[in-house]
């Protein structure tokens, strides 16, 4: 993680040693590696209690999927292993192993709706809102 850009490599203290949230910090980045199971293995998740958990809000307007949400960054989004579905408003984008995206601050949902766990490594870079 790292909070300004260009970031600062002085010192040794771990950016990670704190409290991180889904969003980057203003002109920050964040990476992370994150498990999708199978939706089938989810039961009954109350999601917006979930999206609160996770520091984001529930996506606006009409949602398609129950955890549509937005952060305001620029998301690179590599699978590394298995299958997803990014739900957006008006479509659907399929993404398998070996597949990048790039992600400009939509609405969107995650749903995998395979029999094996998704792994997506994610770069997350503080972004402006669109005038």
């Amino acid at each position: 993680m790292t909070e300004e850009s260009p970031a600062d490599n002085s010192g040794s203290a771990d950016a990670a040693e704190r409290d991180i949230g889904v969003a980057p910090p203003p002109r920050g980045s964040i990476f992370r590696v994150v498990d999708f199971p199978p939706a089938a293995d989810f039961g009954a998740v109350d999601s917006a209690a979930m999206l609160r958990e996770m520091g984001i809000e529930a996506g606006a307007g009409s949602a398609r999927h129950a955890n549509m949400h937005r952060t305001k960054s620029v998301d690179y989004a590599v699978v590394i292993s298995g299958e997803i579905d990014m739900v957006l408003d008006d479509s659907e984008v399929h993404l398998k192993a070996g597949d990048v995206l790039v992600q400009r601050g939509t609405n969107h949902g995650w749903v995998n709706r395979g029999r094996e766990n998704c792994r997506i490594a994610f770069v997350l870079i503080d972004a402006k809102e669109p005038a």
